[in-house]
């Protein structure tokens, strides 16, 4: 989370869900920036497993279409 100065309406730092502070908030430097290579990811492999069964949504709406008593 930012922490931010309401007056200056500025970021001053930097903290985490339990409110530890992780440091002060440093401005980017837009100049330096135009310079940086950026860097693609590369694509993840992809598997070509079969799979055998119901799929996450199929199972879902069993659950909930299907639930006896109902």
């Amino acid at each position: 989370m930012c922490l931010v100065d309401p007056h200056e309406e500025r970021v001053v730092g930097v903290e985490n869900e339990a409110s530890e502070s992780l440091g002060v908030a440093t401005r980017l430097d837009q100049i330096a920036n135009i310079g940086r290579t950026r860097h693609k990811l590369e694509p993840a492999v992809a598997t070509s497993a079969v799979r055998s069964g119901p799929n996450l949504v199929e199972l879902a709406h069993a659950r909930h279409y299907d639930a006896p008593g109902v």
